[in-house]
């Protein structure tokens, strides 16, 4: 969660794009009254908001950095149960083989309420599919299914994903469905920044909950991330899924805040990122009071693909995205898509 200092003293959260959010729900969280109001309804209120709001409330004091963490570890508890997943168990194995949870489980745990995921996709790093997959047999409530081929990827556009296998199941009871998804890394994380835009660009690990965009995101605003204009057909698929669930996409930065400083401000598509930048939100949910955060990989870069220029004196027409760590290096391009 965002850090405090050794008096007790919070600090902003983790990243520009925490710290500037939801300006009147800290003052409400400051306020007089909320200590008296009771912990059901300060919950029920920690519920409904986004990640950074609940993260920025947190910041406010060392009780509520307690009372937030809880409810973040019970939307994570949530997520697992939803799909029939045993959270320690789960989270331990993921511990074990550095995996994560990502695409639309992952969005649900930032931004609750917007939608009702109808999978949850697991990453393991490369070589460690069938460590995942043999936790989920040992479970004994999911037979593994077969996938049409054909059927458009939610979350890939159609480029070199990062992505090398991927084993479906189904829970036999109740038909949750549970994506085992190997990447071609052994750094997890790197196949979330080859997703279609920012708008997925999360993950949960077995200890921290990450937002690569987070001052976006809880604004339901995304950068598409594609130098093809126009998008793949792939890439299109995945737009129109999330702008159904209510969020909007833009082409550039400039269209968001024509006044951001382009290829430094972390929203900005041009600007080189690291996962331990300021801009990226990095909030723990479990341990104790200034608990470290573990992101898999601390080493991860990338900078986002774009077809256009991000500002009107941009002399840059189109750019191609890049993800790399210290073992993995990738570039991101549908151009090659589009004929």
């Amino acid at each position: 969660m965002a850090t405090f200092s050794k008096d007790s003293t919070p600090n902003p959260p983790q990243g520009d794009d925490a710290s500037s959010a939801s300006g009147q729900l800290l003052n409400f969280a400051g306020h007089t009254c909320w200590p008296d109001i009771y912990e059901e309804l300060q919950l029920y209120i920690l519920s409904i908001m986004s990640l950074v709001s609940a993260v920025s409330i947190g910041c406010t004091s060392r009780t509520n950095y307690n009372l937030v963490q809880a409810h973040l570890w019970w939307r994570v508890q949530s997520c697992l149960r939803a799909f029939n997943l045993p959270e320690k168990s789960t989270l331990s194995t993921m511990k074990r083989i550095g995996a994560i949870i990502s695409g639309s489980a992952a969005l649900a745990v930032i931004e609750p309420g917007m939608f009702i995921p109808q999978d949850i996709d697991i990453y393991v790093p490369f070589g460690r599919l069938e460590d995942f997959v043999s936790f989920i047999k040992s479970l004994g409530d999911f037979r593994e299914t077969v996938k049409d081929d054909n059927e458009p990827s939610y979350q890939y556009s159609g480029r070199q994903t990062g992505i090398h296998t991927v084993k479906y199941f189904t829970h036999k009871a109740d038909g949750a469905i549970v994506n085992v998804v190997e990447t071609r890394s052994s750094s997890t994380p790197t196949a979330v920044f080859m997703f279609h835009s920012t708008i997925v660009m999360n993950y949960v690990t077995w200890s921290t909950i990450v937002c690569a965009y987070p001052r976006m995101t809880t604004q339901h605003k995304a950068l598409i991330n594609s130098d093809a204009n126009p998008p793949t057909s792939k890439t299109l698929y995945c737009l129109i899924k999330y702008m159904a669930r209510g969020f909007d996409f833009l082409g550039h930065a400039n269209e968001w805040d024509k006044q951001h400083d382009c290829r430094s401000n972390g929203s900005c598509g041009r600007t080189i990122r690291g996962i331990t930048d300021k801009a990226t939100l990095r909030t723990a949910f479990s341990g104790g009071f200034m608990e470290e955060q573990d992101v898999v990989d601390n080493s991860l870069i990338w900078i986002l693909a774009s077809a256009a220029p991000c500002k009107d004196d941009d002399a840059v027409p189109h750019t191609l995205g890049f993800v790399g760590t210290n073992h993995f290096a990738a570039v991101v391009s549908d151009r090659a898509q589009t004929a």
